[in-house]
């Protein structure tokens, strides 16, 4: 499902976690959960670590923890960073996204659509549906 791009955003896919993640899902979901900020996303296929800026300390551990990271070209096939006014810091094949949202390419087509339309609105609408109770920019489920 499609997670909303913030400032900075590390997405993780989860199937990485449970493969190369020192005890997998649910030691990184301890970690996770301890140090969730408020706009730190989970969807069906990946983890988000939502920041303002750098994200550096988050590689740090991911790279302790048993993810690859390439320090001469700064990038890695085991997880992205990707910003909502740069978009993605290094290609991945397993990431898309539009200006609103990222998803794992294994999404469910009728989310992607879904934050197609999203992605689509005028601010107009956007505030509409704030003040009717919605939050459009939340991770889709």
């Amino acid at each position: 499902m499609p997670t909303y791009i913030e400032l900075q955003n590390l997405i993780i896919p989860k199937e990485i976690i449970s493969t190369k993640y020192k005890g997998g899902i649910s030691q990184f979901r301890k970690w996770f959960d301890k140090n969730k900020g408020s706009r730190w996303q989970e969807d069906n296929e990946t983890f988000s670590i939502a920041r303002m800026n750098s994200i550096d300390i988050d590689i740090k551990h991911l790279v302790e923890n048993g993810l690859a990271f390439d320090e001469t070209n700064k990038c890695s096939d085991d997880f992205c960073v990707i910003g909502r006014y740069e978009g993605m810091h290094w290609e991945v094949d397993w990431l898309e996204y539009n200006a609103v949202y990222a998803w794992h390419k294994d999404c469910d087509l009728d989310k992607v659509k879904q934050v197609q339309v999203i992605a689509a609105m005028h601010m107009s609408e956007v505030k509409a549906a704030f003040d009717r109770g919605e939050k459009p920019w939340d991770t889709i489920w």
